[in-house]
């Protein structure tokens, strides 16, 4: 890859290896970056989970690969010294370890709230989880993390400045790796938590079990293959098996970072959280009115009074309902007229007349 202006830039294959992932994934970075903008505008409620947290993120690494690219391309055409090129490792280390962090919070403290107020911060499935556990173990787990980051970014900018990674440094960030794995794991379990009790409500989940579990499957592995690189390197191991397992992890890293970003957007826009499937679940009822036909004597469009109805009335009308304490009530438009039928004469209490054998009424 060498150039007239560069005649000896690039000869060795660790920084070819390192300039390929850093351009690929600037631009894996930046197309994600346009996805959030264009997912943000068409899904108003994925704000919340694609809010200021995902995008400090996404910009904080897209800035790290700009100032990494920009640092190899000047360290191998010997614009700048191995002094300068470390200035340059303290400032892009800086930014991918908030990056990091602020993608800690997403997955540990964003989605689960996006996911508890899906089902209304009531009482969980499980009984000891609630709202307020739900809220104070994420926090809890951050802010220490939040320490160690700092901790972590002073301890590699000293070693850095000093042009040496020191067995103690590299302790601590396997270390904080380690750490950093247990925090995505909680995140996981009470994920999995608000995903169980929806289920249990009847809450439409669509597939964010699905989403979920890539979501922290792409996070597992790529802190797993990180806490791996720093292990081999602390036990000296051989150096052609680190070598290449370093080649490998420079990509399954970055990968896999970059597919936990764009997971988060496939989540932030299910229309779980839009409600689209909570309402084609609910049918939607009309009432349903009669209709009769009109009549000459009185107009259909005025309301009728409720009338009382006798006795005799309730007993030869043929469609009125059933009499119910007394009095039936008919509040809509007048009967049509009905066929008129006539009987004999007989008493109100309704009995037959002692004097006339029963046998003679047929």
């Amino acid at each position: 890859m060498a150039s007239n202006s560069c005649p000896d830039a690039f000869t060795n294959v660790h920084p070819i290896l390192q300039f390929a992932a850093a351009c690929v994934f600037f631009v894996v970075t930046l197309c994600t970056l346009i996805a959030m903008a264009q997912v943000k505008k068409g899904h108003p409620n994925a704000k919340k989970l694609l809010g200021k947290t995902y995008l400090g993120s996404l910009l904080l690494t897209l800035f790290g690969y700009a100032l990494f690219i920009l640092a190899i391309v000047l360290r191998e055409c010997d614009v700048n010294s191995h002094e300068d090129y470390f200035k340059w490792v303290t400032v892009f280390t800086i930014l991918f370890s908030i990056a990091k962090w602020l993608l800690l919070v997403l997955v540990v403290y964003t989605l689960n709230e996006v996911l508890d107020q899906h089902h209304g911060h009531d009482r969980s499935y499980f009984k000891f989880h609630n709202r307020r556990y739900s809220k104070f173990i994420p926090g809890f787990i951050l802010v220490i993390m939040g320490l160690l980051t700092c901790v972590f970014i002073g301890i590699n900018c000293y070693y850095y400045s000093h042009r040496d990674s020191g067995d103690v440094g590299m302790k601590f960030a396997l270390a904080y790796y380690f750490l950093y794995l247990v925090s995505v794991i909680a995140g996981f379990v009470l994920a999995l938590v608000n995903l169980i009790s929806m289920r249990s409500r009847g809450i439409p989940r669509g597939k964010l079990m699905f989403w979920t579990m890539a979501l922290y499957s792409c996070m597992f592995i790529w802190v797993i293959f990180t806490v791996a690189e720093i292990a081999s390197r602390l036990t000296h191991s051989d150096y052609y098996l680190y070598d290449n397992f370093y080649r490998a992890s420079v990509w399954i890293e970055n990968l896999f970072q970059a597919l936990a970003w764009i997971f988060l957007i496939v989540i932030a826009k299910s229309t779980v959280f839009s409600g689209a499937v909570m309402n084609a679940t609910i049918p939607e009822y009309t009432a349903m009115t009669s209709t009769y036909p009109p009549s000459d004597s009185q107009p259909t469009e005025l309301p009728c009074a409720p009338v009382p109805l006798s006795q005799y009335q309730q007993q030869t009308h043929p469609i009125l309902p059933q009499q119910q304490s007394g009095y039936t009530y008919h509040s809509g438009p007048p009967f049509p007229p009905q066929q008129q039928w006539h009987y004999p004469q007989q008493p109100v209490y309704n009995e037959l007349p002692s004097n006339r054998p029963a046998a003679q009424l047929e």
